[in-house]
């Protein structure tokens, strides 16, 4: 067995560089939401909450279909880790053809976001205006997963830079466009946020462009030109083994996500003031994910290519590495929401957020939201070690259990049943997300004991095909 024993100071190093390199990759989109949410809230509640809504719908599917593409990470990753750079590409091409796939029924969501906000019982300017402004981002939502495949192909080659470069650009370009939509619809709302949400699908389509060109022209990015597609016409058995190993994975990401959709809806439906609120702290939490995702990332990635190799220890390490700087991170920013929730949130609602009613909400919402943070990023780092391995099909259980039953249950059970509103959404949220970390914590602690603990680590029952010759199944380990 070629288990490495290098330093853990040493695989720290590893994990951090690459965390930032993934982190700025995603940063530059998440600071562009940040900005765009911040213009919707200028334009008033009714816009702001609108877009939230149909963005958070959007993101729910969006979830589901990258966390299927992630399955790219332990294959593709295991394929470097043995040295084969053509069945790499294989996979890669194998993954931007599911990619297609995966995006029409995100289309559909996307056109769909009018009647699932009605069906919730919001308010009916709400309604009206989502469903406006559902079928102007439907134009951006192809490229838009593409593009999401073609970050982890640039991560794994060694580009992270590259795409991180692209994402910045396309972001910029999409500030400068934004307001000068806002400035040409002269006062007119309804026009200025239908707007802003076509730049953001017409620099999709220019982000998706140039990951492509750059696919071309660049040696250690290239891909044969649309040979995605054929694999799509033929039908390739490498988009089944992704879908076998992904599934899984997008079904967690799919009721991690719906969790959160549920809330926000749920908030919603007791009024403008209460559904600003909540959305204000759930757009602070997709802001401060972008941490937690590329460190995860960055894990699976380091935990695929390790055990690839057969280097258990370092693989072993960089998973507990990687969860206990999350956990150490996300203690700063739970402290900042608790120390400062409305400075926080006037980012994001302007002078709205000092009116009495909504201030009160969000000094109770915003240090929810960072409790909820400190266990999104457990579980997403967590979850993210396990996928480095193929496991997958567990912490899909955990999740049905942890987010179906526990955090929607508990939602609906504390805000609507028992009619405590907000606070029974964010008791619903804290307890279900709390029970899931726990849970996805104690899994980790069995996959990935250090030296001297366990002998060998299983895989996945859903992956037993795909993990190192040492690896044995769940299913042999019950």
């Amino acid at each position: 067995m070629n288990d490495s024993t290098a330093t853990p100071r040493s695989g720290l190093a590893t994990l951090a560089l690459l965390t930032s390199k993934l982190t700025l990759a995603q940063f530059a989109p998440v600071v562009l939401n940040f900005f765009v949410f911040g213009l919707m809230g200028k334009l008033g509640g009714l816009y702001f909450a609108t877009f939230s809504q149909v963005a958070t719908i959007n993101m729910t599917a969006l979830s589901a279909s990258i966390g299927v593409l992630t399955a790219l990470y332990p294959l593709a990753g295991r394929e470097l880790g043995a040295g084969d750079q053509a069945a790499y590409r294989r996979v890669i091409a194998d993954g931007m053809a599911l990619a297609l796939l995966l995006a029409l029924p995100l289309l559909l969501v996307s056109l769909a976001a009018g009647w699932i906000v009605e069906v919730s019982h919001n308010p009916p300017p709400v309604v009206a205006l989502a469903h406006q402004i559902g079928w102007v981002a439907a134009l951006g939502v192809i490229p838009n997963v593409l593009t999401g495949a073609y970050r982890m192909h640039f991560s794994m080659s060694g580009r992270a830079g590259l795409i991180s470069i692209i994402y910045s650009v396309g972001s910029v370009l999409t500030v400068l466009l934004a307001i000068m939509a806002v400035a040409a619809a002269k006062g007119d709302a309804v026009h200025a946020s239908l707007a802003i949400t076509g730049v953001i699908a017409a620099t999709n389509w220019l982000m998706f462009g140039a990951c492509w060109l750059c696919c071309r022209q660049q040696a250690a990015l290239k891909i044969e030109p649309l040979s995605f597609l054929r694999r799509v016409l033929a039908g390739r058995a490498g988009l089944l083994r992704l879908l076998a190993v992904g599934w899984p994975i997008g079904m967690v990401f799919f009721l991690e996500a719906g969790a959160l959709l549920f809330s926000s809806l749920t908030a919603g439906a007791f009024g403008l003031t209460t559904g600003d609120a909540h959305l204000a702290g759930l757009q602070w939490l997709g802001v401060c994910l972008v941490l937690p995702l590329g460190l995860g990332q960055a894990c699976s990635q380091i935990v695929a290519i390790h055990d690839g190799s057969g280097e258990l220890t370092r693989r072993n390490a960089a998973c507990w590495q990687a969860i206990g700087l999350g956990a150490v991170l996300a203690l700063f920013v739970t402290a900042a929401f608790a120390l400062w929730p409305l400075q926080a949130a006037s980012l994001l609602l302007g002078p709205r957020a000092a009116e009495p009613q909504l201030a009160a909400l969000l000094r109770g919402v915003m240090p929810a939201t960072g409790v909820l943070f400190l266990f999104e990023t457990i579980i997403i780092v967590s979850a993210a070690a396990l996928r480095g391995i193929g496991v997958t099909r567990s912490p899909l259980a955990l999740s049905v259990v942890g987010y179906g039953l526990f955090t929607a249950g508990g939602i609906w059970l504390a805000a609507i049943v028992l009619g405590h509103g907000l606070l029974g959404v964010w008791i619903g949220l804290l307890g279900g997300f709390g029970i899931t970390t726990i849970a996805v914590l104690l899994r980790c602690r069995s996959e990935f004991r250090l030296p001297g603990n366990r002998p060998e680590v299983a895989g996945d029952g859903s992956a037993s095909s795909l993990t190192s010759p040492h690896l044995t199944t769940e299913g042999a380990k019950a």
